[in-house]
């Protein structure tokens, strides 16, 4: 069985498969100004774990990116103020993130 730890450096892996510059173009043919490395990272990171099937949550991205929780909270609710992803509340205090159908569209180049 793999351990948690495992998991997420094959996360990380696969984050560095993805060409930043995808990334990049996708948001801006989106609208989003000034995007960041972080910010590539950030949605290289929900790309993989959407295409694995785990949900995006603040306790993943935090260990995946290596950020306090508190930096992961608001960097994913900018994303989802700029339609990158969607948050579904499970209860007052347990968010879970996915990308929106409008980034997955943009990003297979449907757009």
């Amino acid at each position: 069985m793999t351990s948690p730890e495992e998991i997420i450096d094959q996360i990380r892996d696969a984050m560095k498969e993805i060409p930043n510059h995808k990334i990049y173009f996708t948001l801006r043919s989106m609208r989003l100004k000034y995007v960041r490395k972080e910010t590539v990272e950030l949605v290289k990171a929900c790309v993989i774990l959407d295409e694995i099937g785990l949900p995006i949550t603040i306790s993943l991205i935090s260990s995946i990116l290596n950020i306090p929780e508190s930096a992961a909270t608001t960097r994913l609710h900018n994303l989802g103020d700029k339609h990158v992803l969607i948050l579904h509340r499970q209860g007052s205090r347990t968010f879970k993130w996915s990308l929106s159908n409008l980034f997955k569209k943009h990003y297979s180049g449907e757009l």
